[in-house]
């Protein structure tokens, strides 16, 4: 948590999650006590962002600082699946209504905003033509958030030649498939489980059938039996972030301000250890 004043520069960028506290000049000042510097950094500013509204109580004054209560996430392919459900008629519960739809594509609209608020991102050239990508995380958390098998951010950069033919491309992804070109920076999280935790699972009761990992086509590929008895090698990526034991690898960026000791204790280091280098006040670049 810190005071809007004491951010670096990259920080205080329109839309990013600090940037409505740059809307007070005296922010700081005696003048406005009912403003909280805690409230300047923190999730709060992001999911419960400040309005221009009046409160609830007797005549009370217009402010501009009550905060909104709008839990609004990050994930806007939910609601679309949904629709898609709803008109092949394969949603449980029944179809949905107009009603419904147009709230559904609302909260993608306040989602999208909210990936927005996330980070920024600059491209420069350099002396000897290479191309330099810095991306912020604006937000007060890891960059991508939320549940981590799920979600993996990257840099898709497309080439042009003058008539506007596109002559490359690196971070390629094809939905259909799911494929993405890992000729480029990912930002993701890769937990699994161990060989000898599937072991330990199994001894107390986990079904050896369980199914860690799937072909293409549905079938199952790899079952908890297969890990414990080494048929899957030593570590395997999987999908039950309840049983997984290890973060193979963690890449996310970190948010402005992480210690290490502290990232030690929420058990959120980078993995590689040197996948961020700190910075000269002992934090990780953010």
């Amino acid at each position: 948590m810190r005071n809007f004043a004491g951010l670096p520069a990259d920080l205080k960028t329109a839309g990013g999650a600090a940037e409505w506290a740059s809307h007070f000049p005296d922010y700081n000042s005696s003048a406005t006590p009912e403003f909280n510097p805690l409230r300047t950094y923190s999730c709060q500013t992001c999911h419960m962002a400040p309005v221009t509204v009046q409160g609830c109580n007797k005549n009370p004054p217009i402010r501009t600082d009550l905060p909104l209560h709008d839990q609004t996430g990050a994930n806007t392919w939910i609601p679309e699946a949904m629709i898609w459900l709803s008109g092949q008629g394969r949603l449980r519960g029944g179809p949905l209504t107009t009603e419904q739809i147009e709230e559904l594509r609302d909260g993608q609209q306040r989602a999208l905003q909210t990936l927005r608020w996330a980070a920024t991102i600059q491209a420069e050239t350099a002396a000897d033509g290479a191309l330099l990508v810095r991306v912020t995380n604006l937000s007060g958390r890891k960059l991508p958030s939320g549940y981590p098998e799920g979600r993996r951010l990257w840099i898709n950069v497309r080439f042009h030649d003058a008539a506007g033919t596109l002559v490359a491309e690196v971070g390629r992804y094809d939905p259909p498939t799911a494929e993405l070109s890992r000729d480029t920076r990912v930002y993701e999280v890769a937990p699994g489980m161990t060989r000898d935790w599937a072991a330990t699972l199994v001894s107390v009761g986990y079904d050896p059938e369980m199914p860690l990992a799937f072909h293409e086509d549905g079938t199952i590929e790899l079952t908890l039996g297969d890990l414990a008895s080494g048929q899957a090698g030593n570590f395997l990526e999987t999908f039950h972030f309840v049983l997984n034991n290890r973060v193979q690898e963690d890449r996310r960026i970190p948010p402005y301000g992480l210690q290490p000791a502290e990232a030690t204790k929420r058990n959120v280091l980078p993995v590689p250890a040197d996948a961020y280098p700190l910075l000269p006040d002992g934090t990780y670049r953010h």
